[in-house]
């Protein structure tokens, strides 16, 4: 049987290794939140986000705005974007966003949405649907980058051929908001981890 004294190390050590662990799941993602691909695609895939009376949240609009900038400059052929409809919205996340893109001077044949989508597994899962549609062989996948890490995982664990595209600007910049960005995302990364979900 243990002592106190046993017990007690046994507890220090532990809790030590917990935050070993949890520094370099944090480091990863920070690390991988600056891993931005300048190779060409077919499509972008903008990960959706909330929307606000119609109109993407200023969280979305980054997301957004990078996807429109990616195909300005030639660098995709086409936008996916995804998410459903929240609680209470009149419109689904993707056409607020393709309705944003479209009033950019984004050609709507060069659009695809899906529109039931709630989660980031489901964004990709419906966006692979499309993807497989119109035959695109790749993409580059646009979100915020603290998000990047565990989206890019999820994208390999279900076969779609793309890198990872950050959003050049963020809501997220002060510490006050990246840290819990940052909590959320560890936490999300281990459900995934565990539950694939």
């Amino acid at each position: 049987m243990l002592t106190k004294k046993q017990v007690f190390a046994l507890s220090k050590w532990g809790l030590l290794a917990i935050v070993l662990w949890l520094g370099l799941v944090s480091a990863e993602i920070i690390q991988f939140a600056g891993i931005n691909s300048s190779q060409s695609a077919d499509t972008a895939i903008a990960l959706g986000a909330a929307i606000q009376n119609d109109r993407p949240s200023p969280v979305f609009q980054a997301r957004i705005d990078h996807a429109i900038a990616l195909f300005q400059r030639r660098q995709v052929q086409s936008i996916i974007f995804t998410g459903g409809q929240g609680e209470g919205d009149r419109l689904s996340e993707s056409q607020a966003a393709k309705n944003y893109a479209i009033d950019q001077g984004i050609p709507p044949d060069r659009i695809f949405t899906e529109s039931i989508s709630r989660t980031t597994r489901q964004n990709l899962l419906e966006a692979q649907k499309i993807i497989q549609a119109q035959n695109f062989s790749n993409c580059l996948l646009v979100s915020d980058p603290l998000h990047m890490k565990r989206a890019d995982w999820m994208m390999r664990d279900l076969g779609i051929s793309g890198r990872p595209s950050p959003t050049p600007s963020t809501r997220y910049q002060s510490w006050q908001s990246q840290v819990p960005f940052l909590l959320r995302e560890i936490y999300f990364y281990h459900h995934y981890w565990l539950f694939k979900q």
